[in-house]
């Protein structure tokens, strides 16, 4: 479902999102990483809304992404030696 916001609303949530980022970098630097990893989780979400992404659209993503992981995880590469 797409939902169409308004010029006030998508500016609102544009700013939040620059808010976000800047937490992002705080609680990296604070060595939160489990609250940078949620904070990172809102930050998606409000990206998915301001792009219109549907819930449906992103797991058909993380799915091709998890195939090809799969995939490239079944062939192994030779390894090296120097």
């Amino acid at each position: 479902m797409v939902v169409t916001m308004s010029s006030e609303r998508a500016n609102e949530i544009l700013a939040l999102i620059e808010r976000l980022k800047g937490d992002i970098r705080l609680a990296h630097k604070q060595s939160l990483d489990h609250t940078a990893r949620l904070l990172k989780m809102a930050l998606l979400d409000l990206n998915m809304m301001t792009n219109a992404i549907s819930d449906d659209e992103m797991r058909a993503f993380t799915d091709s992404l998890e195939e090809a992981s799969a995939a490239a995880n079944r062939f192994e590469l030779p390894v090296r030696k120097h």
